[in-house]
């Protein structure tokens, strides 16, 4: 029996993980069970343990599902917080889709790891269920997606969706970063704040992470009569500091092309946040001073709608600066091969200019150079 016609190159490049099978083409491969068994068995199995069975409690007593516990922390907790996180599964979906010719013309190797990453997913998942704890199932849920990507698709397919996966992570809330990081950007916006103050020539204290107005003994006025501003914990910038990565991240990864390029403008991001804190206090202790506390700021309870449109002045400082920031790393200042081109042009000898010759010059150039070459026995 003939040895049928190998495949070509670019069709070579699909075998089932654990069968030694022949390549097979691109399309056959897709289409075989040897595909769709496993990838429907673990889709189906990440479906049912994230989708229908309850996985923690929090602080209650009833276990809720992993995908209604994140939905609730979307929807209901933290004033909307993390209210951001709904649209990242479909900008991921979009990353996909941008990206769509790179991923078809990629080459597909399976690879055993996968199935390593995908155990230590489950076993992750396991954990967090005994532990009761949601954070190690959103981890859990990361890796193995991770791991189904380098079961069916390859090492070279988890470089090229890399960004996609790692996108996914701001899907996650992660309120715990309050206790982490929230006193600290507190006490360094309402520093800020301070020192911006006192040289617009608003003389104020800052007692501890609040802002008062400092004592005026000509006209009577006590610690604070004329303003006080608290930075408290929902206003310490932690929540639109998450947001704002997630934009960074995404306009680095249209606009810019170096990854370190990329990541400054992603690590921009904080300080970023903590300037448009800062002109949103400035905005605040302004409003105090000209209308009052009341309208200004409002009940605890009950913020007024001047306190709640200041907030919108954060998106709006730190999305202008994260714009001239990406346009800075986008120019083009100099480049080495410019410099060296320059550096060889200034130090090469100078190669003085030929001046044109007319046809009746060439020519009697021509005849005196013919009669040089004649011997003396031809005269």
């Amino acid at each position: 029996m003939a040895t049928p016609p190998p495949l070509p190159e670019k069709l070579c490049h699909y075998r089932v993980p654990g069968i030694n099978w022949p390549p097979v083409s691109r399309v056959a491969f897709f289409r075989s069970t040897a595909f769709w068994i496993p990838f429907a068995a673990s889709f189906l199995s990440i479906l049912v343990l994230f989708g229908f069975v309850p996985y923690c409690s929090g602080y209650g007593s009833v276990r809720w599902v992993f995908s209604h516990a994140i939905i609730n922390h979307w929807l209901h907790q933290d004033q909307g917080e993390w209210l951001h996180g709904m649209f990242v599964p479909f900008l991921a979906l979009f990353l996909l889709w941008n990206d769509r010719e790179a991923l078809l013309a990629m080459p597909v190797r399976p690879s055993h790891s996968g199935l390593v990453v995908i155990l230590a997913g489950f076993l992750l998942y396991w954990f967090g269920y005994v532990a009761d704890i949601e954070y190690f199932g959103s981890a859990a849920l990361q890796i193995l997606l991770a791991g189904l990507i380098l079961w069916f698709l390859g090492v070279a397919a988890m470089r090229r969706l890399l960004f996609p996966w790692a996108f996914l992570l701001f899907m996650y809330p992660m309120p715990f970063l309050d206790s982490i990081i929230a006193l600290r950007l507190r006490l360094v916006m309402s520093h800020g704040t301070h020192v911006l103050l006192n040289l617009l020539g608003i003389a104020n204290l800052q007692v501890g992470t609040s802002l008062v107005s400092a004592p005026d003994l000509f006209s009577g006025l006590a610690q604070g009569a004329r303003f006080g501003v608290d930075v408290a914990n929902p206003c310490s910038g932690i929540r639109s500091l998450y947001a704002l990565v997630m934009v960074s991240a995404l306009y680095a990864w249209f606009t810019l092309d170096r990854p370190w390029k990329k990541g400054l403008l992603i690590l921009a991001a904080a300080p970023l946040a903590i300037l448009g804190n800062m002109a949103r206090l400035l905005l605040l202790v302004f409003g105090t001073l000209l209308w009052g506390t009341d309208f200004a700021i409002g009940p605890l309870d009950s913020p007024s709608w001047f306190h709640e449109a200041a907030g919108w002045l954060v998106f709006f400082v730190a999305l202008g600066g994260m714009y001239g920031v990406g346009r800075l790393l986008d120019v083009r200042w100099f480049r080495l091969a410019d410099v060296s081109l320059w550096v060889k042009s200034m130090t090469s000898p100078t190669v003085p200019a030929s001046t044109p010759v007319s046809p009746e010059e060439e020519a009697s150039r021509g005849r005196s150079r013919r009669s040089s070459r004649r011997s003396p026995g031809d005269w």
